[in-house]
Order: C-alpha cells, then structure tokens, then sequence
C-alpha cells in the first residue's frame, strides 16, 4: 500500500485539513493507521493503512459500492457515463488548480 500526507488526502477528499488531521488521530488510536514522521523535515509525516485498516477497507467497499449503486438508480446509464466524465474533469482541475496555488505560494528566489 501506499502512503499520503494529511494534505494530500485533504485535496484527494475535498475535505479541510485539520478535519482529516481530527479523522487521521482517531484511525491511529484505532490501529487502522500507521503516522511516520518525514526524515529530512520533521513537520511532514506520511499516513499508510495497517493491516487491520486495510482489512476494515476491504469490508467498508461493498457497502460503498451498493451506497453509489442506490444513488445512480434514477440515473440513466447515459447521464451516469457523463457525470462521471465530467466528475474526473472537475478533480483534475481541482488538483491542476491546487498544485498552481501551492507553486505560487512558495517563496522566490531574490
């Protein structure tokens, strides 16, 4: 599995990050989270499931699944396809749009 820092799952999940950071304390006090802090900047740390949160995962998907499922019923397959296409469009953007912001926030060179 892979990892993700707080702000990536932040962006990944449209979410602010001190309410992944509250969710991210509460998966680690449970064990379904391992937090390793980054060797050359001690501020940044990287989030990876354990076995046990991969495990909860695994079970939390079929229900997901039927959730969207349900939800998609009143759609026709047509509409489906384009709001899936145009939902990928929007996060691309998003993620366009975010890593712009964040090059234009670092410092500049003098």
């Amino acid at each position: 599995g892979g990892t993700m820092t707080p702000s990536e799952i932040a962006e990944w999940t449209f979410r602010e990050r001190h309410n992944i950071t509250t969710l991210i304390n509460r998966m680690k006090r449970d064990g379904l989270v391992r937090v390793e802090r980054n060797n050359r900047d001690k501020r940044f740390f990287s989030v990876s499931l354990t076995a046990k949160g991969r495990k909860v995962l695994k079970q939390a998907m079929p229900v997901a699944r039927e959730i969207v499922n349900q939800v998609m019923l009143s759609i026709s397959e047509g509409d489906a396809v384009l709001l899936e296409k145009s939902l990928r469009v929007l996060r691309q953007n998003a993620h366009d749009g975010l890593e712009h912001l964040a090059k234009c926030a670092q410092p500049q060179p003098d």
